[in-house]
């Protein structure tokens, strides 16, 4: 089967892990807002004993908005999607396989970005980062944590009302500035004919 995922526009890493660095600097440079898109990267391998041939391992990654990352089985669910649309690629070339993955998501309100990795067959851990990219512990918080991302899947589920409310905002103001200037070129138009008449 093909490297790529069926129906998925993935980037290939040129040196492994890449994708996790970019992503930490642009948490660093935008700590307003909803922050990055979540990020789904996986290892993938054509080799037949991928464990003994460590050059066979290749990056993948894609960005995702909409995913349920308010629970665990939300996350493991598009994982699993993932690993049959790979099986279910329709030109075989090598046999690809995914043989781990990390689902990276940040959390706007409390300024965290996890990542969940899991590693086949069924095996998964937590990490947490806060916005400068330092490891923190919120092992005995997670069911807070995600209760917390409920709300925050919200917002970065459908950021088009904030920017639809802002774009209405935006139109309001210049409808008003609009009828001032409209105002004002009326008002001297009427100054000026009163002064031509006082004049005749």
């Amino acid at each position: 089967m093909t490297e790529w995922l069926s129906f998925t526009h993935e980037m290939v890493e040129n040196v492994l892990g890449e994708s996790f660095i970019s992503r930490q600097n642009q948490l660093k440079q935008t700590k307003i807002g909803l922050g990055s898109p979540d990020l789904c990267h996986l290892i993938k391998s054509s080799s037949s004993n991928p464990k003994n041939d460590p050059a066979s391992l290749v990056g993948f990654y894609h960005h995702v908005i909409g995913v349920d990352t308010s629970s665990l089985a939300g996350i493991a669910s598009y994982f699993g999607r993932l690993i049959n649309s790979q099986k279910n690629s329709k030109f075989f070339q090598k046999n690809w396989t995914i043989l781990s993955g990390t689902y990276c998501s940040y959390n706007a309100f409390s300024k965290i970005d996890f990542h969940i990795h899991f590693i086949l067959p069924g095996k998964f851990y937590f990490d947490f980062f806060d916005s400068d990219g330092k490891k923190i512990n919120l092992q005995k918080n997670l069911d807070f944590f995600f209760f917390d991302n409920q709300a925050n899947l919200f917002f970065r589920k459908y950021p088009s009302l904030n920017q639809n409310q802002n774009q209405n905002k935006n139109q309001n103001e210049n409808q008003n500035q609009n009828q001032n200037k409209n105002q004002n070129i009326n008002q001297n138009q009427n100054k000026n004919q009163n002064q031509n008449q006082k004049s005749k």
